[in-house]
């Protein structure tokens, strides 16, 4: 039987000592931006934690495929984040325009945009200007995968989409061997490429669920 947002916001349990670190270390009124929604909840958990804070910022943004993960080399990613996993249509059952509407709904805040599509195919300098993207105070990245965050992370820092005070939060970080795979990976790939300047303020959790908090210096 299909769940509801509500349902599956009151029965999954998502930790949110990261995430609320990140955002308790917000420099400046900027936008959000969150990598992977999947059900949504934990789009709204961190919605609501920066009113409930009230932690200012201009747009958040939600970016999806919301089929599922696209495919990736197995060498690179958690022998259980196969392609299609996590899709939010088949989670809702519903087409992916019904789906987002779900998600909007359910998550209930006015500044909240979800861009539908791969990565690879929606990040691009016309989508900034399309959409007047600005510059983030705090990027939530929970896609699961190396090139996912590759693309991400190349998009963010190419586009001056991160300044000093930027805070990003990583998910999955656990989820392949320290910058063998995954998340980590990417970011030590990007950071060496642009040159970034970062310091760790927050690590939590034990493998494969570790998770990790930088801001940029």
């Amino acid at each position: 039987m299909t769940k509801t947002f509500t349902q599956l916001y009151e029965e999954f349990v998502i930790p949110m000592e990261g995430r609320q670190c990140a955002m308790d270390n917000i420099a400046f009124w900027g936008d959000i931006y969150l990598f992977g929604i999947w059900s949504g909840v934990s789009s709204k958990l961190i919605s609501d934690y920066l009113n409930e804070e009230q932690i200012p910022y201009d747009n958040m943004w939600g970016f999806d495929s919301f089929i599922g993960l696209p495919e990736e080399d197995v060498r690179l990613r958690h022998r259980e984040h196969t392609i299609g996993k996590y899709s939010s249509v088949e989670l809702y059952r519903k087409s992916i325009a019904e789906t987002m509407r779900i998600i909007e709904e359910g998550v209930a805040n006015p500044k909240l945009t979800l861009i539908p599509g791969f990565y690879e195919k929606v990040l691009d300098t016309e989508l900034i200007y399309t959409e007047n993207l600005g510059v983030a105070s705090f990027i939530d990245i929970d896609v699961d995968l190396h090139g996912s965050t590759l693309e991400v992370l190349e998009f963010m820092f190419a586009n001056g989409l991160v300044a000093t005070g930027t805070t990003i939060y990583f998910d999955d970080w656990g989820a392949t061997p320290e910058y063998q795979g995954g998340e980590s990976l990417a970011w030590k790939l990007m950071t060496e490429k642009y040159n970034i300047r970062y310091e760790m303020i927050h690590t939590s959790g034990e493998m494969p669920c570790v998770v990790k908090v930088f801001k940029i210096l």
